[in-house]
C-alpha cells in the first residue's frame, strides 16, 4: 500500500460480507466536505470540525489482503491508562459538582459527563489483525465492525453498537443510546441508568430542533443487546428531503451527550481538565458516505488503536449525580472486554 493510500475494511450490522476499500486520505476537510462522491471518513473526538476522508475509493478483495498480509500503518501515540484509584477519584470529583437532572433546565445544568480511560494489551508475534477482525465480526453480528489504517490516522479497529446518523431513501435516522449492564442481568434498569439515557434523548431532540427539523418519529425506549452487554436505546426517524439536513444535523449531534455530557460545553471543559487521556478517534465518528446511495456514520465506540506489538483499548462511562465510582469502573471494564476478551 502506497504511503498516501488508506485502507478501510468494514462489515455492516446484520450482514455477512466483509468489504475492503482503498482510497487517497485527505486530512484537511470539514464536515461540509464529506458529501461529495464515495468516501469513508473518520473524525476525532477533540477535533469534530476536522474530518479525515478518503476519496478516489475503489473496492478491493478482503481475502487477497488477508492472504498477502497487507502492511498496515502504526502510529507511536502515547496514552495514559488510569488505575482503579485514579479513575474513581475523577468520578468522585465529577459527582461532587454535577447538578441534579432537571428536565426543565437540562441544557443549562451540568448533569452528566462521560469519563473515558484506556487499557494496554501486549500483542504476541503470532497476532494476525485480519484473523482478529473476522473474529470480531463473528462475535458481534449487530455491530458496525471496521478496521481503518493510514499514515495519518494509524490503525484503528472497532465494533460499535451506536449509529450517529444515517441517510437512506430520503429518511434520516439517529438514536439515543446510553446506559450499560451485563446482558444476563435480570434486574430492572435503575434510576441512574434511566436518567442517563433520558438525558441523551433530550439532547438528541434538541439537536433535531436546532437543525431546523420540525417533526420526527420517536420509538419507545428499548433494550439493545450487544454481545455480553445491553443498553437502553430510543430510535428517531425523520421523513423529509434529507439532502440539506444531513450535515446540519451531524454538526448538532456530534459529539453526543452519550460520549461527552450535558451541558456540552461544561462537560467538555471537565473532560479537558480532568480526564488526562488523548481520546484521539475514540468517541469521534466514522463511516461511509454515498455507499450504495446511503450515508452511514457511527460513534466510534468499543474500539482500539493497534500499534507495533501492542493495542490500546478505550471505554467510557456516563457519570451523573448519583453515580457510584466503583460501579462506573466496572462498567468500563465490561466495555473493554468487548474486544479485550477476543485476544
Amino acid at each position: 500500500m502506497n504511503e498516501d493510500r488508506a485502507l478501510f475494511i468494514f462489515r455492516l450490522p446484520h450482514e455477512n460480507k466483509i468489504h475492503a476499500l482503498e482510497g487517497n486520505m485527505d486530512t484537511n476537510l470539514t464536515p461540509l466536505d464529506i458529501s461529495k462522491g464515495l468516501q469513508f471518513v473518520i473524525s476525532a473526538f477533540d477535533h469534530s470540525d476536522k474530518v479525515f476522508a478518503a476519496s478516489d475509493v475503489i473496492e478491493i478483495d478482503f481475502d487477497k489482503l488477508k492472504k498477502e498480509k497487507t502492511e498496515l500503518f502504526f502510529s507511536s501515540n502515547k496514552y495514559h491508562c488510569d488505575s482503579f484509584e485514579s479513575y474513581t477519584k475523577k468520578v468522585n470529583a465529577a459527582t461532587q459538582i454535577l447538578d441534579e437532572a432537571d428536565e426543565t433546565n437540562y441544557l443549562n445544568n451540568f448533569s452528566k459527563v462521560v469519563l473515558a480511560r484506556c487499557d494496554q494489551k501486549a500483542l504476541t508475534a503470532q497476532f494476525n489483525v485480519y484473523d482478529f477482525f473476522e473474529k470480531v465480526c463473528d462475535t458481534y453480528p449487530s455491530a458496525f465492525c471496521y478496521l481503518v489504517s493510514s499514515k495519518s490516522t494509524g490503525t484503528w479497529l472497532g465494533a460499535t453498537p451506536e449509529l450517529l446518523l444515517q441517510s437512506e431513501k430520503q429518511i434520516l435516522q439517529t438514536v439515543a443510546l446510553a446506559s450499560t449492564l451485563p446482558a444476563d442481568d435480570l434486574n430492572k434498569w435503575g434510576d441512574k441508568e434511566i436518567i442517563e439515557q433520558h438525558l441523551v434523548e433530550l439532547y438528541i431532540e434538541n439537536a433535531i430542533k436546532n437543525a431546523g427539523i420540525p417533526a420526527y418519529e420517536k420509538s419507545e425506549r428499548q433494550n439493545l443487546l450487544s454481545g455480553k452487554l445491553k443498553h437502553l436505546i430510543t430510535y428517531y426517524k425523520i421523513s423529509q428531503n434529507t439532502a440539506d439536513l444531513f450535515i446540519p444535523l451531524l454538526k448538532e449531534l456530534n459529539p453526543t451527550s452519550a460520549v461527552c455530557g450535558i451541558n456540552k460545553r461544561r462537560a467538555k471543559d471537565f473532560i479537558d481538565q480532568h480526564e488526562n487521556l488523548l481520546r484521539n478517534f475514540y468517541s469521534g465518528y466514522l463511516g461511509l458516505i454515498n455507499w450504495k446511495e446511503t450515508k452511514r456514520l457511527y460513534v466510534n465506540l468499543r474500539c482500539m488503536e493497534l500499534q507495533a506489538g501492542k493495542a490500546y483499548l478505550f471505554a467510557g462511562a456516563g457519570i451523573v449525580k448519583n453515580s457510584i465510582a466503583e460501579n462506573e469502573w466496572h462498567e468500563t471494564e465490561r466495555k473493554l472486554l468487548v474486544l479485550g476478551s477476543l485476544f
